[in-house]
């Protein structure tokens, strides 16, 4: 991320998904699930039709975030209401780093979205220890089918910005979190203005 800034990711309605790679091939998406049963209650298209991966993910509060078994793995859903957009945020400390989900936000810098990541709050822990392999993680729509995403790098020269390089439902923003085990914590915040984002935090699992 060095002299460059953070791809956002434009959402146009529906939950986001975090997911390392070893969960990338056991998330279907709006698909159907192939040789086995999704238990959850939304339902996207027909109320009549099997469950999805994505009816999971909308599942999930819209105004939160949760952690969800995905294959062998795990998986974090941005909730609706707070994924308008989202970014990868690098921390100030080594392997700490954010997703932020961002539903209305007047200015989305790095320094002031740290800022605010650091404000006073309090964090709830979605996973004591969630393993990461040395891929790093994926950042899409929850109805993708993740092995299926155009893939895009989590960050883009400053450059880049003002034209608009967004990553799009059907994209992926890979971070190149260093592998290891980590806590996932989140944090809603409102500020006096109105503006309203999700953090989910990562840092090094004790």
């Amino acid at each position: 991320f060095t002299s460059s800034v953070p791809r956002p990711f434009w959402n146009d309605g529906g939950p986001l998904l975090i997911a390392p790679q070893a969960a990338v091939g056991a998330w279907e998406g709006a698909d159907p699930p192939a040789g086995r049963v999704v238990d959850a209650r939304f339902r996207w298209s027909d109320p009549d039709a099997v469950a999805c991966d994505y009816d999971r993910a909308c599942d999930v509060d819209p105004e939160s975030a949760a952690v969800l078994d995905v294959g062998p793995s795990w998986g974090v859903v941005i909730g609706t209401a707070a994924a308008q957009s989202a970014l990868w945020l690098p921390g100030r400390a080594p392997q700490e780093f954010y997703a932020v989900g961002i539903e209305a936000v007047e200015d989305a810098t790095p320094e002031r979205l740290r800022a605010l990541a650091e404000s006073p709050g309090e964090w709830g822990v979605l996973r004591e220890r969630a393993a990461v392999g040395p891929e790093g993680l994926l950042l899409a729509h929850a109805a993708s089918r993740l092995a299926e995403v155009r893939e895009r790098p989590a960050a883009m020269p400053a450059s880049a910005a003002a034209d608009g390089e967004a990553a799009l439902i059907g994209d992926g923003l890979r971070y190149p979190a260093p592998a290891g085990e980590y806590t996932i914590a989140a944090r809603d915040v409102v500020t006096a203005d109105g503006e309203y984002l999700t953090f989910i935090r990562f840092g090094p699992a004790e």
